[in-house]
């Protein structure tokens, strides 16, 4: 079930099985994060998963392998409730 303050976390979704899984979220109506460590791939994947669904996607550049990085990333964006896709 997703509410108004649902947003779908992709990681990896800027190429592959994570954009896919992004514009079918999108695509049904629910707003996506999609993480990459490359911000060119992820304003690339952004645009074209916005002209494709009409859906606004928000991106963030995160080292993944690093967690300490990774769980500031999350505390700043303050996002509740969060669902996570990998």
């Amino acid at each position: 079930m997703f509410t108004t303050s649902s947003i779908a976390l992709i990681v990896g979704g800027s190429s592959g099985m994570g954009k896919a899984t992004a514009e079918r979220l999108l695509t049904a109506g629910v707003p996506v994060m999609i993480l990459s460590h490359n911000a060119e791939n992820l304003a690339t994947a952004k645009a074209d998963l916005e002209q494709r669904t009409g859906g606004t996607v928000e991106t963030a550049q995160v080292d993944l392998y690093t967690l300490p990085t990774l769980t500031l990333s999350l505390i700043s964006w303050k996002m509740n409730p969060v669902i996570l896709v990998i």
